[in-house]
């Protein structure tokens, strides 16, 4: 899963953070794995928010808040992820 944009509360990084925890250990159930990369800038706290929310849900290990690329990374990362939002 791949999630593009600012790390804002009005863009709902909350849910997707939420929701990531849901279908992460849907698959784990069946043996399966995915990785989560949330690519994106915004202010350091909102980054520290998401960071901690990341730790409290449980998902650090398989979910990154890996900050800004430019157009031609995200082609890449979008080409190669089965979800992207």
């Amino acid at each position: 899963m791949c999630f593009v944009g600012k790390y804002a509360n009005w863009k709902r990084v909350d849910a997707v953070l939420r929701a990531a925890k849901l279908y992460q250990a849907a698959l784990e159930q069946k043996g399966k794995s995915v990785a989560t990369l949330m690519i994106g800038t915004g202010p350091l706290e909102a980054h520290k928010e998401y960071e901690t929310l990341l730790h409290d849900l449980g998902i650090q290990d398989h979910t990154f808040l890996v900050g800004p690329h430019q157009h031609n990374v995200l082609a890449q990362l979008f080409d190669i992820s089965d979800v992207g939002q």
